[in-house]
């Protein structure tokens, strides 16, 4: 918001009613007064005017920016203290071959075998690596992601991921129900432990489970498992096979599934992944 118009004394008409020389350097130096604090004044307009450019832009960048290629929008960064949630028991990833029907299943052992794509760009370069996949980040404030192929409705994903260390609040894990680069669900997890669920809709992020600390995220250089269970309108959110939250979203029914690396402050750090499991339980 503007400052207010400062109210201006005019000294104009003073010369009409005194007419003494003492009175005139009175009118003189009030003059000189007034005229010091309308430059002061217009010179805290002036700075203030900046200030609020600067962080016009700031705001438009983080809400109002559209995604170019390569280029895309990024989540809050990850808190550095929240409550710690209170855990409940554990779950094992359970795939019983009569009661479920396993859509895809990437061991990375073969890379020819796999829809997952190499390459580089100007932001990221994708790999296979010891039979896994690599994701490694060249840029700061970066968010890339790698797609499978398959459209995917009500499923179950599990994967594991590997962060490297010196990885910081670096996040990563999985977009499901993906309709396009500016329409997705992102599980995610930190490197510094905390884990978060957001929806990317009309390239505006949504938090549906904010960043939260946890301490099932295990340290750099250990794998953890992430696993996705999406029912209808319910997501369940497990990380190594604890459930952490369930979500109710009804914003999209199906889509990809991909794997996704956000940097914040850090650059060219490297995420591993294996094993994605991709199945549907039969009714």
């Amino acid at each position: 918001m503007p400052l207010p118009c400062p109210r201006r004394l005019s000294v104009s008409g003073f010369d009409h009613h005194l007419g003494f020389m003492v009175d005139l350097i009175k009118v003189y130096d009030l003059r000189r007064y007034w005229l010091s604090r309308r430059r002061m004044l217009s010179g805290m307009v002036v700075l203030f005017l900046i200030l609020m450019a600067i962080f016009s832009l700031g705001f438009l960048r983080g809400a109002d920016h559209t995604p170019l290629s390569g280029e895309i929008v990024t989540p809050t960064a990850t808190p550095t203290s929240v409550p710690v949630t209170v855990m409940p028991e554990a779950t094992s990833v359970i795939l019983n071959e009569e009661e479920s029907v396993l859509l895809l299943h990437e061991t990375f052992a073969d890379p020819a075998l796999s829809s997952l794509n190499t390459g580089m760009n100007d932001y990221a370069s994708f790999a296979f690596v010891d039979e896994t996949y690599r994701i490694t980040v060249h840029e700061p404030d970066a968010f890339v992601w790698s797609p499978c192929e398959g459209i995917f409705g009500d499923v179950t994903i599990a994967t594991e991921l590997i962060f490297t260390t010196g990885s910081g609040d670096t996040a990563a894990g999985l977009l499901f129900r993906f309709q396009d680069e500016y329409n997705f669900y992102f599980f995610n997890i930190s490197a510094n432990g905390y884990y978060a669920l957001d929806l990317f809709q009309n390239g505006r992020w949504v938090s549906l489970v904010d960043w939260t600390r946890t301490t099932q995220v295990r340290p750099s250089g250990e794998a953890n498992q992430l696993r996705v269970e999406v029912v209808e309108d319910y997501i369940h959110l497990y990380i190594n096979d604890m459930l952490l939250d369930v979500v109710s979203d009804d914003t999209f029914a199906e889509g990809n599934v991909a794997f996704a690396v956000n940097t914040f402050e850090e650059q060219d750090i490297s995420v591993f992944f294996d094993n994605l499991i991709i199945w549907r339980d039969t009714p």
